[in-house]
């Protein structure tokens, strides 16, 4: 889908008005480049909106720590529990 008609911006307006009311948050993700309706009824500036998905699921929980995983540090790590008496 590259565009939102009115009756999907209709919709997100219901779905926002309703979540905010009961406590929850309405984020939206990969909007494409040219919501020219969103921007021009200056809904953008209600709903937080996010290029990457883990960065929009991050979004909700503000506390957690991201952990970053170096995949060779897990391999070594890996190839010392199969063989615990080589060095290192």
């Amino acid at each position: 889908m590259t565009e939102i008609d009115d009756d999907g911006l209709g919709a997100l307006i219901f779905c926002h008005a309703r979540i905010v009311r009961s406590g929850g948050v309405l984020k939206l993700l990969s909007l494409p480049l040219h919501v020219s309706l969103m921007v021009l009824t200056k809904l953008d500036t209600e709903f937080e909106v996010f290029i990457e998905e883990q960065d929009a699921v991050n979004s909700f929980f503000p506390d957690r720590a991201v952990r970053h995983y170096d995949i060779l540090e897990w391999v070594q790590e890996q190839g010392r529990r199969q063989a615990p008496d080589l060095p290192e």
